[in-house]
């Protein structure tokens, strides 16, 4: 681990009261960190300028339009309409521009809008469609992602044509998952990624090439070869056809020449990106050359067209992601160590201009900087981003530890986020250390970890989580008797998998997680229906190890338990949570359960997101022996 790292108890500087830590007093409340939760999304160009949403927890999760204008960012999509695709469950895509149009996917009904002269257009009326990811042809023809409800278990997935009267028609049909439909300049061909099940994207995509005519496509074939894998399709403005291709665990960025492919960038790294939300980037083209974001050891670089050498973001900035070129500026989402993200233009000389924010920032005195840090364990290393406790005011008592939330991400093939999170920084002003796993499986270190979980997850993930905590607290910064773990959705079994194999943990927290994955594989949505197959190892049909099922387990976790859920959730259905808390009542353990109704997978709501950080910082003093009972009662149900 870097040496560098020292204990907070020791490194607090213009202290001024000793305050316990956990207990100090903090203005950021609870209700100020879910208004800066603001999602920024969906970036595109409109007009040679960018466009993109940002969802707004204080409005209802809604997620607004936003376009870069001369006189500023102004936001161009009225409530109540909201754009968000559900395609995948996870969305993305929702915004279509080409030829000065603008159009929508809206959140309630999927279907598709227009923004035009001020005025919503309706353009489809399909209830038993839902679209995402959608082109423009020259002559208008909407060619989108769309899942048809066929009124079983699982939808149609497939490519349509929307023509200017709303009639959807099948393009292209027969594999389970389709992404990414982008045509040539001249509007003669059309490439797309295609998938099926077991595999996710980034296990399987593979990339193919039609012609279109307007009509149809027709001399559909694959381009990429078994094995390989294919992300982000993109033609050059000389109608060369690009895309990032993994082979032998190295991404790149190739380019489609008469003799095959050609590696069209320069630098190494990790070019692909888990394919959870439709519209991810990574690359943009300048003419025949490649600019984009290289991920290096959990941290994107990057890479200029013509430049041998990476270049680190500068200023603030802690994280880039999905840049686009519009016009003649490069533009991308910042993520800030100080600020909140951001819509920002990039230059070549480390200079950025900043289009947008999605929110305030807290004061300087409250802002803790996640330090990456590495945790040894048998046979490797396990990576993790740390924030030290940290508020101008206060300081811990002299020669304690402070507690420490370590935080499994969702995915699993996920990543913990460099940049200000402002629901880390209520933990880090109140006097809590938070420590962001990101375990084996997690994306941004290569293909080697990402596929490390497979055939191992429930087992690789938890034993991560327990040896960077425990590493931690053997350096000093975080206590040992106070260590708490909490992750939502995946996340959340990792938890509950890391309590039933170790020990360590003083309270475990829950959010939409699993419990019973044997049971969700029965009932999980058709995107994520052969996930566990390959993340469990299993063939022919098999079960799953019962040492991998904690509601099979739940006696060997010995710690109080919290669980936090939506009603609405179709990816982890309530039932997770309840069946798995009622499992642990039953087994003697100290058990609470708040549900959220109309809450789906991922808080959305700024009463929500709020009422959650509440609940679980009464709960881990409850548990701990430090906070007032009324605190609890006020925000939480009584324990089931």
């Amino acid at each position: 681990m870097d040496g560098a790292l020292r204990s907070p108890v020791i490194a607090r500087e213009n202290v001024k009261q000793s305050v316990p830590f956990g207990l100090w007093p903090s203005p950021l409340s609870a209700m100020a960190a879910a208004a800066g939760s603001a999602r920024l999304g969906d970036l595109t160009a409109w007009r040679g300028r960018a466009v993109w949403t940002e969802g707004r927890p204080a409005e209802g999760g809604r997620s607004v339009i936003v376009a870069d204008t001369a006189q500023g960012p102004r936001d161009v999509l009225p409530a109540p309409y909201s754009a968000r695709s559900k395609v995948h469950e996870y969305g993305g895509g929702a915004l279509i521009t080409g030829d000065g149009r603008l159009l929508f996917v809206n959140s309630d009904d999927q279907d598709i809008y227009e923004i035009a002269d001020g005025d919503i257009v309706r353009i489809t009326d399909a209830p038993d469609h839902r679209f995402a990811d959608g082109v423009l042809d020259p002559g208008g023809t909407i060619i989108a992602v769309a899942e048809r409800d066929r009124g079983g278990r699982h939808p149609e997935n497939l490519l349509v044509a929307v023509g200017g009267d709303g009639g959807v028609r099948p393009l292209v049909r027969g594999q389970d998952f389709y992404a990414a439909p982008r045509l040539s300049p001249d509007g003669g061909q059309i490439a797309w990624l295609a998938w099926n099940l077991p595999d996710m994207p980034w296990q399987g995509a593979v990339l193919w090439q039609g012609r279109w005519d307007g009509t149809r496509v027709g001399d559909a074939r694959p381009l990429t070869a078994a094995g390989e894998i294919a992300f982000q399709p993109m033609w050059s403005a000389g109608g060369i056809l690009h895309a990032v291709i993994e082979r032998d665990g190295e991404s790149a960025v190739w380019r489609c020449a008469d003799d095959g492919w050609e590696r069209a960038s320069t630098l190494s790294g990790e070019w692909l990106r888990p394919l959870w939300s439709l519209g991810e980037r990574s690359y943009w083209l300048r003419g025949e050359a490649v600019g984009g974001l290289v991920m290096e050891v959990g941290a994107p670089v990057l890479a200029w067209p013509g430049r041998k050498e990476r270049a680190a973001p500068g200023g603030d900035i802690a994280a880039l992601a999905n840049p686009l070129l519009a016009g003649d500026a490069v533009v991308a989402i910042a993520h800030h160590h100080h600020a909140a993200p951001a819509v920002v233009v990039l230059d070549p000389s480390g200079e950025t201009r900043r289009l947008s924010g999605a929110g305030p920032a807290p004061a300087e005195g409250l802002v803790s900087i996640g330090q990456p840090v590495v945790a040894e364990r048998a046979g490797g290393r396990v990576h993790a981003l740390y924030y030290p406790p940290c508020n101008s005011g206060c300081r811990g008592p002299a020669g304690e530890a402070p507690p420490m939330i370590v935080s499994a991400h969702g995915g699993p093939t996920g990543q913990a986020d460099r940049g200000l999170k402002f629901k880390i920084q209520f933990w880090t002003s109140r006097g809590f250390a938070f420590l962001d796993v990101d375990y084996r499986g997690s994306t941004g270190y290569g293909a080697a970890y990402r596929g490390a979980l497979d055939g191992e997850w429930g087992i690789a993930d938890a034993d991560d989580l327990a040896a960077a905590a425990l590493e931690m607290a053997a350096r000093g910064l975080a206590d040992p008797a106070r260590l708490l773990a909490s992750g939502s959705s995946a996340g959340g079994y990792s938890v509950l998998q890391a309590l039933v194999r170790h020990d360590c943990f003083a309270a475990g927290t829950s959010i939409y997680g699993i419990g019973d994955p044997q049971a969700l594989m029965r009932t999980t949505h058709k995107f994520e229906a052969g996930y566990f197959d390959r993340l469990f190892g299993l063939q022919g049909g098999a079960d799953i190890q019962a040492g991998r099922i904690p509601q099979l387990n739940a006696g060997a976790i010995s710690c109080p338990m919290l669980f936090l859920q939506g009603t609405e959730d179709r990816v982890v259905p309530p039932e997770q949570s309840r069946a798995m808390a009622g499992v642990l009542k039953a087994a003697g353990r100290r058990v609470a359960l708040r549900m959220f109704e109309g809450e789906a997978h991922g808080f959305r709501r700024a009463e929500t997101v709020s009422a959650a950080l509440q609940t679980e910082h009464a709960f881990y003093l409850e548990v701990l022996g430090m906070g007032a009972p009324a605190a609890w009662r006020a925000v939480a149900p009584h324990w089931i």
